[in-house]
């Protein structure tokens, strides 16, 4: 079974043929940098999750990001700034989204197989929010995130969510940190259904020439 993850899917999609044969080789061949890369924003995730987890105030979150700014400051390097951007994407948390007021219940997997492709799904964020269940992606980087991204990524949680439970637009966000902006979109479309289909077959089909 070939395994990608949402993310990964919405880059191959978004890629011209080139690019798309790196990111699966990146998949098929991982290596230490890429695993370094995807826990890029370990520090600020837990910290997000903590503070909806343990309801803790805003007062707590922004002490979190100015240890983390100071232990950014004091290291040399891409560490630093590595520690300097959780820094910052926790205080624009507190900022835009300090009094969200989501009980994070931890996270599940959720897994969209086709043929012999399967996509994983993780919400960063899972729990209940004003009565209403909420499974959410947070997006940490400074580049804006594309459309086609989050429309990939929540389109596909309304698919598997769907499988177990009714699920609208209100239950799954896909949230841009560092701008403040909360993306949501409609219900699967039957058009990127096939699209997403057709991509893994593509991927099925080219994989053991990469």
């Amino acid at each position: 079974m070939i395994g990608l993850t949402v993310k990964g899917l919405a880059k191959y999609m978004d890629s011209n043929s080139s690019k798309q044969r790196k990111i699966l080789r990146d998949y098929k061949y991982p290596k230490p940098e890429g695993v370094a890369q995807t826990l890029y924003y370990a520090e600020a995730r837990a910290a997000i999750r903590s503070f909806h987890q343990r309801q803790r105030d805003q007062a707590w979150l922004q002490g979190i990001s100015n240890q983390v700014a100071a232990a950014g400051n004091a290291t040399p390097g891409k560490a630093g700034v590595r520690l300097r951007n959780n820094a910052e994407v926790i205080s624009a948390y507190v900022r835009y989204f300090g009094d969200k007021p989501l009980q994070h219940q931890g996270t599940s997997t959720f897994k969209h197989t086709h043929k012999g492709v399967r996509i994983s799904l993780t919400p960063d964020l899972a729990g209940i929010e004003n009565k209403i269940q909420k499974y959410i992606f947070l997006h940490l980087s400074a580049e804006p995130p594309t459309r086609r991204l989050y429309t990939i990524i929540s389109q596909l949680l309304f698919l598997e969510v769907g499988k177990h439970a009714p699920v609208t637009n209100r239950n799954i966000e896909f949230i841009d940190v560092r701008r403040g902006v909360i993306h949501r979109v409609a219900k699967m479309r039957s058009r990127l259904s096939h699209e997403i289909e057709d991509a893994c077959d593509n991927i099925e089909a080219i994989w053991p020439s990469i």
